[in-house]
């Protein structure tokens, strides 16, 4: 019997239009072992509605969207045996680039039609599961107004950065592990599972997907004069050795947050409340894989 797949694009990501999707799945899948749909969502959250509503209707539902439209979807698929499968079609990717998931509509189907499975890790932040990378402080600031942004893509994300970093003051932060409290002003707390925003940019890099653990990567106020150094870090898996950067490991936290706070889950702004409640879900999510 041939399994069912459900193909589910979000038409906000953009990279991929409707007509050549529907193109790239007939071609490319493989219709001796799978039969499948092919819906686009109309809304905010809207994916994950769908994955709640047809989990008992089809063997896999693939994601086609970024990493933010992953994460919809692993609000429904999260502690199930339904595995998800991504065409990455995001401004970063990271989470498909961690699961080396090729990047080309025509390679990600390909890797579907292996259907290997590989269990990881989620992070569940209050009532709200994460696979990828959280931030709070500037990175937060930064999702916040690409949300709003009426152009996506890594050049819009790259000029908000620049146009924003002169102006961005640090918060207070207070961290609570069961190992101790730390107080920390910083610039940026990002709270990793796999390590990397996307594109490449490794925030965490001793992060893994599949340890039990999670990375809370604290980054301290610096000087303009450190800003290469860091920009260079990022894309050289060295950010961890800075001396501005403090990492905390743990399988829980609690972040206390400042007032004026703002938060992403995996690349996408959302409000959380006002403290955050961290722990790790160990091999909780099955993900299709090369």
């Amino acid at each position: 019997m041939k399994k069912k797949l459900l193909f589910i694009a979000n038409p906000v990501s953009g990279s991929v239009s409707k007509l050549r999707l529907e193109h790239q799945v007939q071609k490319h899948i493989d219709s001796d072992r799978y039969e499948y749909d092919l819906i686009f969502t109309d809304y905010a959250r809207h994916l994950t509605e769908i994955g709640h509503a047809q989990k008992a209707e089809y063997d896999a539902f693939i994601v086609v969207g970024g990493d933010g439209t992953v994460n919809e979807l692993v609000q429904a698929l999260v502690y199930t045996n339904i595995p998800l499968g991504i065409i990455p079609a995001g401004s970063g990717n990271g989470f498909a680039r961690t699961m080396n998931i090729p990047l080309s509509v025509g390679g990600a189907i390909e890797a579907i039609n292996s259907f290997h499975v590989r269990k990881v890790d989620t992070i569940r932040i209050n009532k709200h599961y994460m696979v990828n990378v959280g931030g709070l402080g500037f990175d937060g600031h930064i999702s916040k107004l690409f949300h709003h942004s009426q152009k996506r893509g890594f050049e819009t994300y790259i000029k908000l950065v620049a146009a924003e970093f002169m102006h961005y003051k640090p918060l207070q932060y207070k961290i609570q592990t069961p190992d101790g409290v730390v107080y920390k002003e910083a610039f940026l707390v990002s709270v990793s599972n796999t390590g990397q925003f996307g594109n490449n940019a490794f925030i965490s890099p001793t992060s893994k997907i599949d340890d039990g653990l999670f990375e809370i990567s604290i980054l301290s106020k610096f000087p303009l004069y450190a800003a290469p150094d860091l920009a260079m870090r990022l894309f050289s898996k060295s950010m961890h050795k800075s001396k501005y950067m403090h990492t905390i490991t743990a399988k829980k936290a609690t972040i206390f947050l400042p007032e004026n706070y703002t938060t992403h889950l995996d690349g996408d702004f959302m409000d959380l409340g006002r403290d955050l409640e961290i722990e790790i879900q160990p091999l909780s999510l099955n993900v299709l894989v090369p």
